[in-house]
């Protein structure tokens, strides 16, 4: 990845004056000179053109608005996403336990959870429901 790359000046070797501009003497004349000046003039404005198209992004630059979606991603995720889910599972867990169900947050458990909060729940069913615990439970001791 490259951010933020300037245009970089180069020798024109097919210029007609390119073995003039080679010896120490070149700038004597004025027309190598404003040939000279000329090309630099150009080479400055595209770099200024690159310079200000990069400065109109995100972060005041291609680099820049990288490093700032990053760290904004990490900032929010940091502050925002992990407590929020800290908090709703917290919650969750919660109201599991006030149903007398264990404290995960399984789908077999968050079923159970739906069905004795939306559901008329009744003594009958908490019976059947520890019953089927406790045949779940005594086939998990005989296979180990």
């Amino acid at each position: 990845l490259q951010f933020d790359k300037l245009y970089a000046a180069s020798l024109n070797t097919e210029n007609p004056n390119y073995e003039i501009y080679q010896s120490d003497c070149w700038s004597t004349s004025l027309q190598l000179q404003m040939e000279d000046h000329a090309s630099q003039q150009v080479f400055a404005q595209l770099n200024a053109e690159k310079a200000e198209e990069n400065a109109s992004t995100y972060g005041g630059s291609d680099s820049g608005s990288w490093l700032l979606s990053i760290g904004e991603s990490l900032l929010t995720s940091l502050l925002l996403w992990q407590p929020l889910t800290v908090y709703v599972i917290t919650w969750l867990k919660i109201w599991a336990f006030s149903w007398h169900l264990k404290m995960s947050i399984g789908p077999g458990n968050l079923i159970k959870l739906l069905k004795r909060c939306c559901c008329a729940y009744n003594n009958e069913q908490k019976n059947q429901d520890d019953d089927d615990d406790d045949e779940n439970d005594e086939e998990r001791q005989r296979l180990d």
